[in-house]
């Protein structure tokens, strides 16, 4: 039986031998390159069943790869990422792809989606499996688990199909929230949903959160002397030799000093729409844990009592920055109903803010520019948005506040004395515009204002 051909254009530094012991375990046939221009010749020579790009790769050219592809053939494609930079999390996510690959990167995870991929293919008359792979006819739209192609490609954030795609998307979901009504969450139903959690959901939780961290700290095995191979040809490069001997240091130190004990606190919300009750879900803990790995938890949690409960996009679930300097005494005071989790002699606290529907909407305005109230914008922070200033008499919008920079106080107080109300960003900020909108409206809860906008 023929193998499964598994190329990975990655980056130099990432050590996937653990993935590659696992997958080859498994009888999947494991490639790995480095370098822009032999990877097209590997993808060219060997033509394989699915292509895996770094999409942190430090040569940008690789995120050009999957038009070169797919003008060839519709070999399925899956980005990931190493880093946990904000950077690198936000484009891949706006990266066209509906299937990716955040950290950490796991070999049970990769062969998920090959295998859920190599069913829809199988069903797929357009694709011949272990044959002749088959191009899309010209103008037709063919959506495929991990990619959406069209004739020229995926879609990527910069282009005007991705633009219109999520103005349609945040266009329903704003049509959606005008049936929602601001109240609290109802005695009745947060008792169900406590009963649920413990019934079903606290042991699958903390074995999430427990799985994170299993993973986040690789087992010696893996990161030992022998783990990364250092060949002739690579020897004779230093500057790569050194920066892999770093990565393995790295490695080590994290084995010794596990992340459970990484003293940074991570807050995790995700924003709720149904016709039950909308608002936010705030995950906290004293320690670093990617909460979203649950993500999948949460919504079946809430499916069950939460009528119209619409799907958790990727720009409506983020990390928050919240300064309270007793989180745990003030979620009990302000949110409507909090679930505390003891993981590793440390807690998880689970909290449920009601907001008004239009706190979770979003302004958005016909150039496909978002409204973002000046009271919402900090001042002498840098952002990672830009801010367009809109000039009424002439119908434009002038760049104001270029990415990463930010506004002074000065700034501010002179568009409040101009009566200017809102700056727009690009709608690809959705996700830094919902971020700052979620951390304004939950600092500024107290417990006489539980619920206001």
């Amino acid at each position: 039986m023929q193998k499964t051909k598994l190329l990975f254009i990655k980056s130099p530094s990432h050590n996937l031998k653990a993935i590659e012991n696992y997958l080859t375990k498994r009888s999947y046939n494991v490639i790995f390159e480095t370098d822009f221009d032999a990877s097209l010749v590997k993808i060219e020579s060997l033509a394989p069943d699915f292509i895996f790009i770094a999409w942190d790769h430090p040569n940008p050219q690789v995120q050009n790869l999957p038009k070169i592809i797919l003008e060839q053939a519709a070999t399925p494609i899956v980005p990931y990422i190493d880093s946990k930079g904000h950077e690198a999390i936000r484009r891949l996510e706006f990266s066209g792809f509906s299937d990716k690959l955040f950290p950490p990167l796991s070999g049970p995870a990769i062969e998920r989606i090959i295998l859920r991929t190599l069913k829809i293919m199988a069903a797929d008359e357009t694709f011949a499996l272990g044959g002749d792979k088959l191009s899309p006819p010209a103008e037709q739209s063919e959506t495929r688990s991990n990619l959406l192609v069209t004739a020229a490609g995926p879609i990527f954030e910069d282009s005007p199909a991705f633009k219109k795609s999520r103005s349609e998307v945040l266009t329903v979901r704003n049509a959606a929230l005008q049936n929602s009504v601001e109240k609290s969450m109802p005695r009745d139903l947060i008792e169900k949903l406590r009963v649920e959690f413990k019934k079903t959901l606290l042991q699958n939780f903390e074995d999430t959160i427990a799985a994170y961290h299993d993973q986040a700290s690789p087992a010696k095995s893996e990161i030992d002397g022998d783990s990364i191979m250092i060949t002739p040809s690579v020897e004779s490069d230093e500057a790569l030799t050194a920066e892999l001997e770093q990565v393995r240091r790295n490695a080590l130190q994290a084995e010794s000093s596990p992340s459970i004990t990484n003293p940074h606190k991570s807050i995790y919300c995700v924003t709720i729409y149904s016709s039950t009750w909308c608002g936010y879900l705030v995950a906290y803990s004293d320690f670093e844990t990617d909460f979203s790995m649950a993500q999948y938890l949460f919504r079946s949690w809430l499916a069950r009592y939460f009528e119209d409960l619409q799907p958790f996009e990727e720009s409506e679930q983020f990390e928050i920055n919240i300064t309270q300097t007793d989180y745990n005494n003030w979620a009990q005071q302000t949110a409507d109903y909090s679930e505390r989790v003891n993981f590793n002699n440390k807690e998880i606290i689970l909290s449920f803010f009601t907001a008004a529907p239009e706190v979770l909407s979003v302004d958005l305005q016909e150039k496909d520019l978002i409204g973002v109230p000046i009271e919402l914008i900090p001042a002498d922070k840098n952002l990672p948005l830009s801010f367009f200033l809109h000039l009424p008499e002439n119908k434009k919008f002038l760049l104001y506040t270029p990415l990463n920079q930010k506004l002074e106080k000065t700034q501010l107080s002179r568009l409040a004395e101009k009566r200017v109300k809102k700056l727009f960003t690009p709608v690809q900020y959705e996700k830094e515009y919902r971020i700052l909108r979620a951390e304004n409206f939950l600092s500024a809860l107290t417990p006489k204002m539980k619920n206001g906008v």
